[in-house]
């Protein structure tokens, strides 16, 4: 079998959905799309034709791989591998890795510093692979949810120290603390209509929480997804957080709430949603390759 691979901006689009859907098959997770969910989500999460590439057996596509780049405050470039899929009769036959080192081969050539990617705990073979091409695990990112969330009002008594005042998302790119790298769908740029709370003490800047809600078509909220909850490099983490947590609560209290791939790292804020009573859905892992070394 002669294995080709092409460049998206080489490809039809009915090719690009059928081997993104055909390749994963078979995964404990449902991410097909139709043509309308696979261009959207191209768009809001950057990921870029010109860097992305599909394996083909003569005319059929068997694999695919996603790319996206940005550019972080720093002037280095970031990459995110949006997703790598090989159809399941082709499985096993090293063309998962062929995509892997296309893309390695494109992030030099485009002078990226930082690769990253997420794959879900539980696929060994997946993250055994990216491990060969050099990527290791960083974090442990999990996902978590509850529903009809009531107000944390353990911190309630922390009104008297701190405010919090919600902003654009965008308004993210002028914040002093704001990490280079996060997990890709967590960075303010993916996150199509999304606010910021942030978290003010004598008019300092403290904390923030990412985040997008939702209506029903009442206009009530009816869900509020966190992506981001951090501090700057201060001595009450936790106090900030914790006010943080109580101020969305309360302002959307009965709504259902989704934390999406929250890095284990972050014990703060971990433990102020064990203490809420959340519950993990899901676990991926946090990956980084240096193209530097």
């Amino acid at each position: 079998m002669a294995v080709l691979i092409k460049q998206l901006t080489e490809c039809s689009l009915n090719d690009i959905l059928n081997a993104w859907n055909n390749g994963f098959q078979g995964y404990d997770v449902n991410v097909s799309m139709n043509m309308k969910q696979l261009l959207s989500r191209m768009d809001i999460q950057n990921l870029s034709p010109e860097h992305s590439f599909i394996a083909f057996d003569e005319q059929k596509p068997i694999g695919i791989v996603l790319n996206g780049l940005r550019k972080a405050k720093t002037g280095k470039i970031i990459a995110w591998n949006g997703g790598t899929a090989v159809a399941p009769e082709y499985r096993h036959q090293g063309i998962g890795r062929m995509l892997i080192k296309a893309s390695i081969a494109m992030y030099k050539k485009e002078n990226v510093h930082i690769a990253t990617l997420e794959a879900l705990s539980q696929n060994k073979k997946a993250i055994q692979l990216y491990e060969k091409m050099g990527y290791q695990i960083v974090d442990e990112l999990l996902l978590l949810e509850k529903k009809e969330v009531e107000t944390y009002s353990i911190a309630e008594k922390l009104l008297s120290t701190y405010s919090g005042e919600v902003k654009l998302a965008e308004e993210l790119a002028a914040v002093h603390f704001y990490p280079d790298i996060v997990p890709w769908q967590t960075d303010f740029r993916s996150v199509k209509n999304g606010e910021v709370l942030f978290i003010y003490q004598n008019h300092s800047l403290l904390g923030y929480v990412l985040f997008k809600r939702s209506c029903n078509e009442l206009g009530k909220v009816e869900d509020v997804t966190i992506f981001q909850c951090k501090t700057a490099d201060v001595e009450d983490k936790q106090d900030i957080i914790d006010f943080a947590f109580y101020v969305l609560t309360k302002n959307y209290k009965g709504a259902n709430f989704k934390i999406i791939n929250l890095p284990k790292s972050n014990d703060h804020f971990v433990s102020t949603l064990e203490n809420a009573g959340f519950h993990l859905f899901a676990k991926q892992v946090f990956m980084l390759k240096d193209m530097d070394c």
